[in-house]
């Protein structure tokens, strides 16, 4: 009867686990209520987010969160043929505005300013709207980098009077289906 009892706890242990080697698996707690596509939006968007910030008197003084669209969700960026990213900004100092803010995109070969810069508003933002209310966030448009060198792919922000940021999106892509 025992044995009986283990092998049955065996078998709803296994079950329990068979939701991981599913096709259609995406393993964010807060997104299981939501579509597959918006899963998947979800898990390409903590993928390529990236956070700088400049400290004083170890305070963060001004926090930037950086999205690269271009790999989230292609159908957002719109009319925009280069490189697009969304940049969520906590400003303690505040300073920060679209006037003192200079940003670049740099790879081992290439180094581009930014075309635009422009502050949206975070009602129309949907899927992209900050988790914090009170937090800017700032379309940064470039003209396209290219393929060669994005694996070393950088941006960087800087604040006139204020200070830089730099916001690694480098790295070696794995044709991963987890998100697709």
């Amino acid at each position: 009867m025992k044995f009986f009892a283990v092998c049955v706890g065996v078998a709803f242990m296994l079950m329990g686990c068979s939701d991981f080697y599913k096709k259609k698996f995406v393993h964010i707690a807060s997104a299981h209520y939501k579509s597959q596509d918006e899963k998947s939006i979800k898990e390409r968007e903590i993928q390529a987010m990236r956070k700088s910030q400049i400290l004083q008197d170890n305070h963060t003084q001004i926090l930037m969160i950086a999205r690269y669209i271009n790999e989230i969700d292609k159908k957002w960026i719109g009319a925009e043929s280069g490189e697009v990213f969304l940049i969520e900004v906590y400003d303690k100092l505040d300073v920060v505005s679209e006037k003192n803010m200079k940003f670049s995109l740099k790879t081992a070969y290439n180094s581009l300013e930014s075309s635009k810069i422009e502050k949206l508003d975070s009602k129309n933002l949907g899927n992209f709207s900050p988790d914090i209310t009170y937090n800017d966030v700032y379309f940064v448009a470039f003209e396209g980098i290219g393929k060669r060198g994005k694996d070393t792919l950088k941006l960087f922000a800087e604040i006139k009077g204020v200070g830089r940021m730099s916001f690694d999106f480098g790295y070696a892509k794995r044709e991963s289906k987890l998100t697709q």
